[in-house]
């Protein structure tokens, strides 16, 4: 029994002594949040090119003036959002404007810009 317990003991101590200790990974996923400042009530889709094919990200409803909404798990790499009139989904306002996403959190303003009257992706002021 005593050999038994001592075989048992060693083996533990073995065990525990050649493993090396986990790390924790950083997570390479975002959370992208967009606030509407614009008049219009709008869709946005993003995707991101991973391997060569498109990762979609749920579409997101914002309603006119102030309107916010959020997407999470966004990998961190380029994003390219298109934004549809939620009136006349087929009608697209912007179409494929690239965001690099850097952080773990990424906030984000739909404006109108005044030159032409179209609409831009811009950080979020403070």
């Amino acid at each position: 029994m005593r050999q038994a317990l001592t075989a048992l003991i060693a083996m533990t101590w073995l065990l525990f002594s050649t493993g090396s200790p986990a790390l924790a990974q950083v997570p390479k996923t975002a959370s992208v949040g967009f606030n509407n400042k614009t008049d219009l009530n709008i869709f946005i889709q993003g995707y991101t090119i991973v391997n060569g094919s498109k990762r979609y990200g749920p579409p997101l409803q914002l309603k006119k003036n102030g309107s916010m909404a959020f997407e999470s798990s966004v990998p961190v790499a380029f994003r390219y959002y298109t934004i549809c009139d939620a009136t006349q989904p087929g009608r697209v306002l912007l179409r494929d404007f690239q965001v690099p996403i850097k952080n773990r959190e990424v906030s984000l303003d739909v404006v109108i810009q005044m030159p032409g009257n179209r609409l831009v992706i811009v950080p979020s002021q403070p």
